[in-house]
């Protein structure tokens, strides 16, 4: 299943690493189940500091999706391998 959150940290926290240790943690979480194969991030192309953090962690674009409010998403994906 797809377990959405929002990484949107409050402004007095912004540019000190917070958002880029919490997914790459979700990332090594995520890696650690056996159900879980890929980890989706939708960012607005406007975002530009979240779209530096997704590639910055090995997320690749797969491309845009709309939003439930009509906001066009880039779709980043990080795939997590398998594990023999």
């Amino acid at each position: 299943g797809r377990h959405p959150f929002d990484n949107v940290p409050a402004p007095q926290a912004r540019q000190q690493g917070h958002a880029s240790r919490a997914v790459a943690d979700l990332i090594t979480i995520a890696a650690g189940s056996l159900q879980v194969r890929a980890v989706l991030a939708q960012v607005s192309p406007d975002n530009l500091a979240s779209t530096r953090l997704v590639q910055k962690l090995g997320f690749t674009a797969r491309g845009r999706q709309l939003d439930h409010e009509g906001e066009m998403l880039v779709q980043w994906v990080c795939e997590i391998p398998s594990t023999p």
